[in-house]
């Protein structure tokens, strides 16, 4: 080695060296690629040295491994390996004016702790072993990439350790056999789309980490990447967006786990159509749309084998999973939502456990689950939903658990679950939820109409009261939402599920009465619906009616007897040729006796006929007749509904036998 001091040097010390710290670049070319001199088996080492004029190795190969310590290269044009072929170069804590290294062939590539005042240029170069930039500074003019590694094949990628780019990175096509480390890297400068990284269908066999302090002032872009281990983003700051307002873009990114943990993001994050084969953790993350009314984190039909974690998720724009196959679960823990519109979609997902909405979780605008497949349970406690527009939209949403609803306060948005399937409903009403529906909204925000569910549980449900104040809180005065009898008969086909025959024979009877109040009905619909109402109960009370029959009977009877005892019933069938006249006090042989308790059937019962009222009747002409007959007539025509509705009734009990 020629050593000639191990620093550390500063720039200025560097570019004051005089002659006698200096080597010209072409003797060392020719070490390198000419056999016309001797060299040591382990390269040309050079420390502390002055390298004038440019180094020129295009095209070349070299015959031993060059090394340079702590070094400058005294010239402006950059050094030149474009198409080389070498077994190993160093350049640690060197200056230099920028590498051309395009088609380089090489078995390591160290440029540890070096400043280039110029750009770093690898594209379609092979590096057999590590590139190694920890700690390297780079400065490339404004209208190019400080790195271009494009379709760069190599090992291993450290642009870790302190390393800083005033300029873009591309790494676009790029197939990495190892890891990718931007670790604590500082990139402050985005290309003319926004992009600080740029690295498009890379391919890594191990991890990429963009961690531990990674900042850039402009996006970082892996869309359609292929990274065989983990996505390291944690404790990030990605200052910059792209043209589309996103800090960060994995589109139909395929990778093992990804970690934005802690991350801070100024711009969305997206990763449309990408596979996570294992886990998506975004616990404590902070990113923002460019406006409160666009995405703040984008992941529309995203396929994730594991759970994904949003817990303390902080984002100021929606977040969507439209589309998306999770086959964990989804946990939105304590996260807070602040879009304007809407918070969270996830339309037509599918999450094979759960779905966390709970524990402080907190939107400022609509939950969309419609048409969502959630495998085990729907959790939403402790939570706090949007007061204004809609608050959640379920329509279609299938729950193979439980519905757990128990919200931090009554909601004023609309809570749409039309056509909603869950296995279980179980929601709270202890306390002040009691007197405030259970926390659902009221005044026509709330939407039952197909939302079906096996049982009802929870350790505090609602009683029969509250529960159908619930199903009426769908309607309001200016009657917008139509009457549907399904809310009704989900909730009594529920209490018949669990033996309470009682509960469902008073929600039946709800039901009935509420058309009332609640349906379109004409005059005369309505009339027969509080008939059948106050009868028979609509078929559950038909004791009432028979009741009012016995008792018509008796008072027909009754009446019957007085006016036999006033000679006030007299034959009304033929008597022509008797003699004597029959009278209702005395039988004769050839005329039916008057009996008080058969003239009554023939009277209130109108389905049986003893045939009393055709031989016999009262003399309205006489004294006190017409009120006797007044009665009759009214205990028939009483007779006659009495016996309708008692029919009716028992007809609509066999019906539902």
């Amino acid at each position: 080695m020629l050593d000639l001091g191990d620093g550390p040097y500063t720039a200025e010390e560097m570019r004051a060296w005089s002659g006698d710290r200096t080597v010209r670049a072409s003797v060392i070319r020719e070490l390198l690629l000419s056999n016309r001199l001797p060299v040591d088996p382990k390269g040309i080492r050079l420390r502390g040295v002055r390298i004038w004029g440019n180094l020129d190795l295009q095209a070349g190969t070299t015959r031993c491994p060059l090394s340079l310590y702590h070094c400058y290269c005294d010239t402006q044009i950059p050094l030149d390996l474009s198409g080389a072929t070498a077994m190993s170069i160093s350049f640690t804590d060197c200056l230099l004016p920028g590498l051309e290294g395009r088609q380089l062939r090489v078995q390591n590539l160290e440029l540890g702790g070096s400043t280039l005042s110029g750009a770093l240029r690898l594209e379609d170069a092979t590096i057999a072993g590590v590139l190694n930039c920890q700690a390297t500074r780079l400065a490339a003019p404004d209208t190019q990439y400080a790195l271009n590694a494009d379709r760069l094949r190599s090992g291993a990628v450290l642009l870790s350790g302190g390393f800083c780019a005033d300029g873009p990175v591309s790494m676009v096509g790029a197939t990495i056999s190892g890891a990718l480390s931007c670790s604590g890297a500082r990139l402050s400068r985005a290309d003319d789309a926004g992009y600080a990284f740029w690295a498009d269908r890379i391919q890594l066999s191990e991890n990429a980490q963009f961690d531990r302090g990674f900042a850039a002032d402009g996006a970082v872009s892996l869309r359609n990447a292929e990274i065989g281990g983990r996505l390291l983003a944690r404790q990030c700051d990605l200052r910059g967006r792209d043209y589309q307002g996103c800090s960060l873009v994995l589109d139909g990114t395929r990778v093992g786990d990804v970690y934005l943990q802690d991350m801070r993001a100024g711009g969305s994050i997206r990763l449309v159509g990408a596979v996570v084969k294992g886990i998506l953790v975004c616990e404590g993350a902070r990113m923002q749309s460019p406006d409160r009314s666009r995405s703040a984190l984008v992941a529309d039909k995203i396929r994730v084998s594991g759970d994904v974690y949003l817990d303390r998720l902080r984002a100021a724009g929606t977040v969507r999973f439209p589309g998306a196959a999770i086959e964990g679960s989804l946990s939105c823990s304590e996260a807070q939502v602040g879009a304007s519109n809407v918070s969270l979609v996830a339309d037509k997902a599918t999450i094979a456990a759960d779905l966390f909405l709970d524990d402080g979780f907190t939107v400022g605008g609509a939950i969309s689950l419609i048409s969502a497949r959630i495998g085990d349970s729907l959790r939403i406690a402790g939570a706090t939903l949007a007061d204004i527009g809609v608050a959640l939209n379920a329509t279609g949403l299938r729950v193979g658990g439980a519905l757990q609803w128990a919200p931090t306060k009554a909601v004023d948005g609309e809570v749409n679950l039309e056509g909603a399937e869950v296995g279980q409903l179980e929601d709270d009403w202890s306390g002040d939820r009691g007197t405030a529906n259970g926390f659902w909204p009221r005044d026509e925000l709330l939407r039952l109409k197909g939302f079906t569910y096996a049982a009802i549980g929870g350790p505090h449900p609602a009683t029969v009261p509250e529960r159908l104040s619930w199903i009426r809180s769908q309607y309001g005065e200016d009657r917008s939402v139509p009457y549907s009898i399904q809310p009704y008969d989900q909730l009594a086909a529920a209490y018949r599920a669990v033996g309470q025959d009682a509960d469902e024979r008073a929600v039946a009877i709800a039901r009935r009465r509420d058309l009332r109040v609640y349906g379109d009905l004409s005059a005369s619909r309505w009339i027969a619906n509080w008939l059948f109402d106050k009868t028979v109960r609509y078929g559950y009370q038909n004791w009432r009616a028979a009741f009012a029959m016995v008792v018509g009977y008796l008072s027909v009877v009754l009446t019957s007897v007085v006016a036999q005892h006033l000679n006030l019933v007299e034959p009304v069938g033929s008597i022509a040729g008797l003699h004597p006249v029959p009278s209702a006090m005395h039988c004769i042989a050839n005329y039916p006796c008057f009996y008080p308790a058969g003239y009554a059937f023939d009277v209130v019962f109108p389905l049986v006929n003893v045939h009393q009222a055709e031989f016999w009747g009262i003399n309205g002409a006489a004294p006190g007749g017409w009120a006797l007959i007044t009665i009759t007539w009214i205990m028939t025509a009483l007779g006659w509904v009495g016996a309708t509705f008692l029919v009716a009734g028992l007809t609509s009990l066999a019906g539902r036998r």
